[in-house]
């Protein structure tokens, strides 16, 4: 017989305020491992489970959240927007640089937020999420590299924090892993502090992805042009999270 509170939705609570949110308990643990865990214990019908997650985003779990109920993302109201046009009506000069610096920043907000939603999929154990928030990272990714040629991270201490709050091998690290290969001119990559044990890892990483592209390039019989794609051109995702029944 299933151990899920049919009567009462589960309330958790968020954050150092402890703002209660309520959801159906089946639900939740259908798209989360940690959820699933936390309600194995049966309840008696006449009570509602609560769970506390104290050090949890109240922000980035609304989007969760979000994405629970809606399975889509980018409907969520505390997702960061990007408002600004890189070409707006004006032909002053000056005018379109300070709305193209506005732009980068907005970009570089979702980046950040999407990357802090990243690691609440990690917390919370959900690879559907995870893998929700890395198709938008892709995207917002290609947007920062190709049309406003600037690297996502843009201090080796983003870089760090990346590092330090995602597993080896994670999906967020390998693409930015990808997007660095073919950013190599982009100057917030030059002169890296190797001493740094965690962006050590990364320019191992990075030297060692860089190898195995060439690698497979020539195995695949191309020509002497080697052009190393972007996580955006890939054909199929490189960097999905395996979604397990719950």
């Amino acid at each position: 017989m299933s151990s899920y509170n049919f009567s009462l939705p589960l309330a958790i609570l968020v954050g150092p305020y402890a703002e209660a949110i309520y959801i159906n308990e089946e639900l939740i643990c259908a798209s989360s491992h940690f959820f699933r865990a936390a309600c194995e214990e049966p309840v008696r019908n006449s009570c509602r489970r609560t769970i506390t997650l104290h050090d949890t985003d109240l922000t980035l779990f609304d989007i969760f959240i979000s994405w629970l109920t809606t399975g889509n993302i980018s409907t969520s109201s505390e997702l960061r927007g990007i408002t600004k046009s890189a070409h707006g009506e004006t032909e002053e000069e000056e005018e379109e640089e300070e709305e193209e610096a506005i732009l980068i920043e907005q970009h570089y907000a979702l980046w950040d937020q999407l990357c802090g939603c990243y690691n609440l999929g990690d917390e919370l154990l959900s690879p559907g999420f995870k893998n929700a928030v890395m198709d938008l990272l892709v995207k917002i990714s290609g947007h920062l590299v190709m049309h406003l040629k600037t690297f996502p991270c843009r201090t080796t201490y983003e870089l760090e924090t990346i590092y330090k709050t995602t597993f080896p091998g994670s999906g967020l690290r390998r693409l930015v892993v990808d997007l660095a290969i073919g950013c190599l001119g982009i100057e917030s990559l030059e002169d890296i502090d190797r001493e740094n044990q965690y962006l050590d890892e990364f320019c191992r990483e990075l030297l060692s992805r860089t190898g195995d592209s060439l690698r497979d390039y020539r195995e695949g019989g191309r020509s002497d042009d080697c052009y190393l794609k972007y996580p955006w051109e890939f054909q199929t995702s490189s960097y999905p999270c395996l979604v397990k029944e719950a």
